[in-house]
């Protein structure tokens, strides 16, 4: 370092990790003199980092637009007495403002250059784009480390989110964070959905931001019911394979059934039509005392076919 006088470093870290930088502060020219706070964006900040770089591409943004959006980008859920309920904060995070502006932008439709308030209701709704992000992130975790995405998407209902609605907190020690697999935790750490907070020498996960509650918890739901209505009907297809299968059986069976009597009948001499309508026959007097299949007469009780020899009329033994 004295060899470079010029040199100059510029460290970002969070407030509650300076401490730890200070051991380093004599290694320097400047012992870490200069110090410069950086809030998150302010209500005005976060307008600028739209607004310019949209106006850049041509884009502009109705009355009222660009606060409203703000307004909902500032939104969080906050744990009272009366429960959970949203609350106005007042800074956006900057990663939810990249999210939703880059959803804004590339479902607006070609050609429109003014963003009304239906725009942002229709293509830049916070919730429903910090789902999909959240969406992508799983899907992405699930393809890299074969973790189950059902029980990757359990393990955020049930803690990384807390049951009464609030952010949660698990430990990562081993080859697991809370129940998952760490290689799942690591990934969603990039994907930016969860952030390592270190404590006591050990390392814990949580959600990156409150905001992120909501959508994660409405993406798990209604995954779940798609799941269920697969469900249904992959167990409503198996049933009626079933019962297709079951009523071909039975017919291949009664077909076999009648072919053996055609070929009887054939071998005795009789008609195929004949020998058809003698196995009918049989069915229906098979009960009939007096019934002889090997004679071709007509049972005085029951109307069946006997044998030549015996005559109309006669009573079944």
């Amino acid at each position: 370092m004295k060899r470079h006088v010029g040199l100059h470093l510029l460290f970002v870290i969070r407030e509650d990790h300076v401490a730890e930088l200070d051991g380093y502060a004599q290694s320097l020219p400047d012992a870490f003199r200069i110090r410069y706070h950086l809030d998150a964006l302010r209500q005005e900040q976060a307008a600028l980092a739209i607004r310019e770089p949209a106006q850049l591409c041509g884009f502009t943004f109705g009355d009222g637009v660009l606060k409203t959006l703000i307004k909902d980008l500032r939104t969080v859920p906050v744990q009272t007495r009366e429960g959970v309920v949203d609350v106005v904060g007042e800074f956006v995070e900057p990663l939810h403002l990249q999210v939703v502006c880059r959803s804004l932008f590339s479902k607006l439709p070609s050609g429109r250059m003014l963003i009304t308030h239906d725009d942002v209701h229709a293509f830049a709704d916070v919730d429903e784009a910090l789902a999909h992000f959240y969406n992508s992130a799983v899907a992405r975790t699930v393809r890299e480390t074969r973790v189950s995405e059902g029980k990757l998407r359990k393990w955020f209902d049930t803690e990384i989110i807390t049951a009464a609605g609030t952010r949660g907190i698990v430990f990562a020690g081993g080859r697991l964070a809370g129940s998952i697999d760490l290689r799942a935790a690591e990934v969603l750490e990039r994907e930016k959905v969860l952030r390592p907070e270190p404590r006591a020498g050990a390392t814990w996960y949580e959600l990156t931001h409150d905001r992120f509650i909501g959508p994660i918890r409405e993406s798990n739901h209604n995954w779940y019911r798609a799941r269920s209505r697969r469900i249904a009907r992959l167990t409503l297809s198996a049933v009626v394979v079933i019962l297709v299968a079951l009523v071909v059986a039975l017919v291949h069976q009664q077909r076999k059934t009648v072919q053996q009597a055609q070929n009887e009948g054939t071998q005795r001499g009789i008609p195929t039509g004949e020998a058809s309508r003698t196995t009918g026959a049989s069915a229906a007097t098979a009960s009939c005392a007096g019934y002889d299949p090997a004679t071709a007469g007509e049972c005085c009780l029951c109307g069946a076919h006997t044998s030549s020899s015996t005559r109309r009329g006669s009573i079944c033994r």
